[in-house]
């Protein structure tokens, strides 16, 4: 990878650990002091971000979505460039933001089913 790609990948990887912090602290918000807008907001926040690895793999980058994945969780996404990473870890990669974007979509749906009926 050559700089620019690098400086891309940090700058998804610092967006995606900044959406993932901030719906912790929405939904931690909520919780704390019954405001249900802040627990909407950090529930959006949390699809956002889970969601986004998968759209990411679709429109062909995935180097960009392990640096997302990376600022969701730095320790169960392989790190290093993506040329360098062995064909298991770019699985690993592949498998982890199908199944959060599966899942959340899943979820997604399944809240919509039960609101509008």
């Amino acid at each position: 990878m050559n700089s620019k790609s690098e400086e891309i990948a940090l700058f998804v990887l610092n967006i995606s650990r900044t959406v993932f912090i901030l719906a912790i602290l929405f939904v931690l918000g909520a919780a704390i002091s019954d405001q249900i807008i802040l627990g909407v907001l950090g529930l959006f926040l949390a699809s956002v971000s889970w969601i986004t690895p998968g759209i990411l793999l679709i429109i062909k980058v995935p180097w960009l979505a392990q640096s997302w994945l990376r600022g969701i969780n730095t320790n169960w996404v392989p790190g290093g460039p993506w040329d360098g990473l062995p064909n298991f870890k770019r699985f690993l990669v592949y498998f982890y933001a199908t199944l959060l974007s599966v899942f959340m979509i899943a979820a997604l749906i399944e809240v919509a089913n039960q609101y509008f009926r």
